[in-house]
């Protein structure tokens, strides 16, 4: 796979994203640290070159959080880590999320392996 076509979500990552624009327009190398969830495929027909009417698939995804930007090699912008209850938050609402919507299986309980204190 050489490619995942990604939409930027959220605010924070919408405006990082916008912030390196000029960087990109001035060819200077831009990486960026970022993680990506909702993962999809989406099938299509090629319609020019040697494999037209071929069958193609292509992977796509959103960009949900940067956790670094470099420009040129230089650090330009990195994410403040997540405090320990604030982590803790996250953990705990992803869990409720995913058993809100659970049938009660097996798959989803053995996704929850971290143990959980209660404070």
């Amino acid at each position: 796979m050489d490619v995942v076509d990604t939409r930027v979500s959220g605010s924070e990552a919408q405006h990082l994203v916008r912030k390196c624009e000029q960087a990109t327009k001035d060819k200077k190398k831009v990486l960026i640290g970022f993680r990506l969830g909702d993962l999809w495929t989406d099938v299509f027909t090629y319609e020019k070159g040697e494999r037209a009417s071929e069958q193609g698939v292509s992977v796509k995804a959103r960009l949900l959080y940067i956790s670094w930007i470099k420009v040129d090699g230089n650090m330009v912008y990195k994410a403040e880590p997540k405090s320990a209850e604030s982590a803790r938050r996250s953990q705990r609402a992803r869990r409720h999320s995913c058993r809100a919507g659970s049938t009660g299986s097996r798959s989803c309980r053995a996704s929850h392996s971290a143990p959980v204190r209660k404070t």
